[in-house]
């Protein structure tokens, strides 16, 4: 009994962080000419790091914005977080491709990780 507690412990430890890398700590809304960025409320969106989104056009792929630095609502958990991010404005009403990374750390879990961004709005 005490070897096979040992060996799940082992495991959970072993895969765990790979489980992290799926997290999607923030998720894109968009209304009209504005992306709202919604963050879970467990994670923190890490203030300085080296964040990069990118916003193009999904028909001809020209860039509209770019985005290395973001802004917010503090979190109350840690000062070096948002817990909410403002929206940002786009130029243009057609089909978006959002590109870039986002690092995020989740509270209660105690890890920190990267959110790779690839999806269209």
């Amino acid at each position: 009994m005490h070897n096979t507690r040992v060996k799940y412990i082992a495991w959970l430890l072993l895969f765990s962080p790979i489980w992290a890398l799926g997290d999607r700590a923030v998720t894109f809304k968009r209304a009209g000419n504005q992306v709202h960025m919604v963050l879970d409320r467990q994670f923190g969106v890490q203030k300085d790091s080296k964040h990069l989104l990118i916003v193009k056009s999904a028909d001809s792929g020209k860039t509209l914005k770019e985005l290395r630095n973001f802004s917010g609502i503090t979190a109350q958990k840690d000062n070096k977080y948002f817990s909410e991010l403002s929206p940002f404005t786009i130029p243009q009403s057609g089909k978006l491709r959002l590109e870039g990374k986002i690092f995020y750390c989740h509270f209660e879990q105690k890890y920190c990780s990267v959110q790779r961004i690839n999806e269209d709005l």
